[in-house]
């Protein structure tokens, strides 16, 4: 969800976020909110 405010937009859901496991000890992963939102369907296209 993009909340900003009182106006939000979204659920969205991104199917193939992760392309493995994280290293190990790694405590924080950061990603660009545009990209993962470019990569995202709405709750209806899940199927």
């Amino acid at each position: 969800m993009v909340v900003d405010g009182d106006e939000f937009e979204g659920p969205y859901y991104v199917k193939t976020l992760f392309k493995g496991e994280p290293d190990f000890g790694v405590a924080s992963i950061n990603y660009d909110l545009s990209e993962l939102l470019s990569k995202a369907v709405a709750p209806d296209q899940t199927l």
